[in-house]
C-alpha cells in the first residue's frame, strides 16, 4: 500500500517581545542616557542586566527623549555593536534585539570579541599575507595530542614528564598554558625567557614545543594550494589589539565604525579582551558585569583584575564614567529540593520522576526545565537515556557531545573511511565493521547477522577454512553480494553504498562534502528505503516523543557534520578527504560549530554549567553535586 504524502505548512514561531523590568532611577539613567556617554553597570545575577542591555540597544536604535528631556537621534543599526562572551549568547542577543527593533541591520549587531578581532585583523592584513582562520579548542587539542604522542617528543621534555606526554590531562595542561600565555600577549620566546628566569624546565620545554607546533603548522598549510594561517582566539584578539596599537590610522578607522558599544557579561573577559577594548578607544561604551557570577576561569577569565581595568579604562578617557549598581536579583526566591541517590542511574531516575511530576501536577512546560551538570560525559548521557525512556522529550545543547562519537554519525564516517582505504577490510577491523553492519546503514540486527553466519557455514565449499568474519569482509571488499550465502540480499544495500562511495573517493577532484553527500543521499536500510527520508518522516509523522527527539537530534548532527565538512572545504580547498576524517576522529574535546539546529520545542534542556550561563528556566535540576568533587573548594594548582 502506497503511503500518502504528508502535507506541511511552515509557520514562523511567534517569539516573545523583550520583557520590561521594574523601572527605577538607576534603570532610567542607563536606559535614557545620552548616546555619547559611557557607563559601567553592575548587579547581581537576576538583576536584569541583560534585559536592560537589550532595552538600551532598542532605545539607541529608535531614539527618543533622554534624561534631560532632549530628543536623541536614532543610531544606525550598523553603527551599534553588542559584544558578549560566547557565540550562542551573541545569537540570542541578536535575535531578541531584532524581534523588537524597527530598523534593519546590514551586519550582525551582536558579536563575540573573537569575531570582532577577526574583522580587525582582516582589515589590517596585506594582500600577500596568508589569510587567518580561527581554530577551535577541539582542533588545537587534537594538534597538541598528535604531536605529543609522536616518537620525536620523548627527548624534548624533562624526564619526570615523559610518562605523562601521551595522556589527555597533560595535553589539556599544555593547551591551557599556551592559551594563557597568548592572552597575556606572550610569544614562545617570551615564555622560554620567563622559564629561564624562574629556572622552570617545564616552561622551557613547553615554549620550545609551542615553537615546533607553529613551525609544523606552517609546513602543513604550505603543502596545500591555498595556505591559511591557523590561529586561536586568544592570539587573534591580541594580534588585533597589536595592529590597533601600532597603527593610528587603523585605530581611528575602527573607532569611527561604531557610535556606541554595549558589552554583556564582561566578567568573563580575559586580559586579551580588555587589551582590545582599550586599543579600540570606542566613542562610547556601556559595560555590564557581575564578578560574582564568573564561570570561565578555566578559560582565562580574570574577575579579580576587572576592577583595576575599569579604573584604568576610566582614567584614560576625558569623561567621567559613572558606575551604577542595579542591586539584588529581581527573581522570586527559588524553592530548593535536595534529592539523594547512591548511583548515577538512581539519580537519573529520580530526576525523571521529579520533572514528570512538575509537568503533570504544576503544568510547567518541559521547555521551561533544564538539567545542568558539571561537564559533558557519561553522566549526561545516562540522564539523557533515562529521560528519553521515561517519555520525557529532551534536547541536548550543542557542544556537550563529540561529533565523531555520535551513534548517528559513526556509520557515515566508517563508510567514508572504508571507501578511502583508511580502514582496510581485514579481520583486525571486524569489530568496527560489525558495528557498521548492526547500524541502520548496515541494515542488520543481531538475529539477521547470526542467520547470515549460519548460511555461510551451510553453503561454504569444502576446504574453505575462512571464518565467517573473513567471508563477510571479502564480500564487502569485492563489493559483491554473496548469492549462495546471502539469499535474502541482506548485504546488498551496504555493498551498493560502498561501491558508490568508492567511486567518488577515487575521483581526485572530489571533496569530503562530495563523499559524505554521496553516502547520505544513497544510504538505504534492509527494506531498500532511503534512510534520510525515513529520519525526516519520523520527525514529522511519529507519535512517539522519544522517536521524534532521537530523529531530530540525529538530523541536527548530520547537518552539523556537513557544516564542518563545508567549512573545511572552503577554508582548505586543496585538502584531502582523508585528512578531514583523521582530524574529526582524533578530536577528543567538544567543539562549537556554526550550523542551524531545529527548534527545540517543548523539551527539557540538557546542558553544562558553563553553557547554561545567560539562560533561564522555571525548573532547574543541578545534577551530580558531590562533596569535594562539585563544587570543589580545595586550592588547586597545575602541573605546568
Amino acid at each position: 500500500m502506497k503511503k500518502s504524502a504528508v502535507k506541511l505548512e511552515l509557520a514562523r514561531k511567534s517569539l516573545p517581545k523583550v520583557s520590561l523590568i521594574p523601572a527605577s532611577e538607576i534603570h532610567r539613567q542607563v536606559l535614557e542616557g545620552a548616546p555619547d556617554r559611557s557607563r559601567f553597570v553592575t548587579g547581581a545575577s537576576g538583576s536584569g542586566k541583560t534585559t536592560l542591555l537589550i532595552q538600551r540597544a532598542l532605545h539607541l536604535l529608535e531614539g527618543g527623549k533622554g534624561l534631560d528631556d532632549t530628543e536623541a537621534k536614532a543610531i544606525d543599526p550598523s553603527r551599534l555593536l553588542v559584544l558578549t562572551f560566547s557565540r550562542s549568547h551573541a545569537d540570542a542577543l541578536r535575535d531578541r534585539i531584532a524581534i523588537s527593533a524597527e530598523s534593519i541591520a546590514r551586519e550582525p549587531i551582536a558579536r563575540t570579541f573573537a569575531a570582532l578581532a577577526f574583522s580587525i585583523v582582516r582589515m589590517a592584513l596585506d594582500e600577500d599575507v596568508r589569510e587567518p582562520i580561527l581554530i577551535s579548542g577541539a582542533e588545537q587539542d587534537q594538534m597538541i595530542r598528535s604531536l605529543l604522542t609522536s616518537e620525536f617528543e620523548v627527548g624534548n621534555w624533562p624526564e619526570d614528564l615523559t610518562k605523562a606526554l601521551a595522556t589527555r590531562g597533560f595535553a589539556k595542561e599544555l593547551r591551557d598554558l599556551i592559551s594563557r600565555a597568548k592572552e597575556w600577549g606572550l610569544s614562545y620566546n617570551d615564555l622560554e625567557s620567563l622559564g629561564q628566569e624562574a629556572k622552570d624546565s617545564n616552561w622551557i620545554a613547553a615554549a620550545r614545543f609551542w615553537k615546533r607546533m607553529d613551525e609544523i603548522s606552517v609546513i602543513r598549510e604550505s603543502g596545500v594550494g591555498d595556505p591559511k594561517e591557523r590561529i586561536d582566539p586568544s592570539e587573534l584578539i591580541n594580534r588585533a589589539a597589536l595592529f590597533l596599537e601600532k597603527s593610528e590610522s587603523l585605530q581611528r578607522q575602527v573607532s569611527s565604525l561604531f557610535d556606541h558599544i554595549l558589552i554583556d557579561h564582561f566578567e568573563e573577559s580575559d586580559p586579551s579582551h580588555r587589551r582590545l577594548l582599550s586599543a579600540m578607544a570606542p566613542k562610547a561604551v556601556t559595560i555590564f558585569y557581575d564578578t560574582a557570577s564568573t564561570v570561565s576561569r578555566f578559560r582565562g577569565a580574570d574577575p579579580e583584575g576587572l576592577a583595576r581595568f575599569l579604573e584604568d579604562f576610566a582614567a584614560k578617557r576625558s569623561e567621567m564614567l559613572p558606575s551604577l549598581d542595579l542591586g539584588s536579583s529581581l527573581r522570586s526566591e527559588p524553592i530548593s529540593l535536595a534529592i539523594e541517590s547512591d548511583s548515577v542511574a538512581g539519580q537519573a531516575r529520580s530526576i525523571a520522576e521529579y520533572l514528570r511530576s512538575r509537568h503533570l501536577r504544576d503544568g510547567i512546560a518541559f521547555s521551561e526545565m533544564a538539567v545542568v551538570v558539571r561537564s559533558p560525559g557519561e553522566h549526561l548521557a545516562t540522564i539523557r537515556r533515562t529521560l528519553a525512556l521515561s517519555n520525557i522529550p529532551v534536547i541536548q545543547e550543542r557542544g556537550t557531545q563529540s561529533l565523531a562519537e555520535s551513534s548517528a554519525i559513526k556509520p557515515l564516517i566508517m563508510i567514508a573511511e572504508i571507501a578511502l582505504g583508511i580502514v582496510p577490510l581485514v579481520k583486525e577491523n571486524f569489530e568496527r565493521v560489525e558495528e557498521l553492519l548492526l547500524s541502520e546503514f548496515g541494515g542488520l540486527d543481531p538475529l539477521r547477522l547470526r542467520r547470515l553466519r549460519e548460511e555461510i557455514n551451510r553453503n561454504r565449499d569444502e576446504g574453505d577454512a575462512r571464518s565467517t568474519d573473513e567471508v563477510i569482509l571479502a564480500a564487502l571488499q569485492d563489493r559483491e553480494v554473496m548469492i549462495p550465502f546471502d539469499p535474502q540480499g541482506e548485504l546488498k544495500p551496504l555493498t551498493e553504498l560502498l561501491k558508490r562511495a568508492a567511486k567518488v573517493a577515487s575521483n581526485p577532484q572530489a571533496t569530503i562534502t562530495d563523499l559524505l553527500w554521496e553516502i547520505w543521499s544513497n544510504a538505504r536500510n534492509h527494506r531498500g528505503e532511503i534512510i534520510n527520508e525515513i529520519w525526516r518522516e519520523r520527525v514529522i509523522a511519529s507519535h512517539s516523543p522519544y522517536e521524534i527527539g532521537a530523529a531530530d537530534r540525529d538530523l541536527d548532527l548530520v547537518v552539523e557534520l556537513f557544516e564542518v565538512a563545508r567549512r573545511c572545504t572552503e577554508r582548505f580547498p586543496y585538502s584531502k578527504p582523508a585528512l578531514f576524517l583523521e582530524d574529526l576522529q582524533s578530536t577528543t574535546i567538544f567543539g562549537d560549530v556554526i550550523a542551524p539546529v531545529s527548534d527545540g520545542g517543548d523539551r527539557v534542556t540538557l546542558t553544562t554549567v558553563h553553557s547554561a550561563k545567560g539562560s533561564d528556566w522555571k525548573v532547574v535540576v543541578i545534577a551530580g553535586f558531590h562533596d569535594g568533587i562539585w563544587p570543589n573548594l580545595k586550592m588547586r594548582g597545575s602541573l605546568l
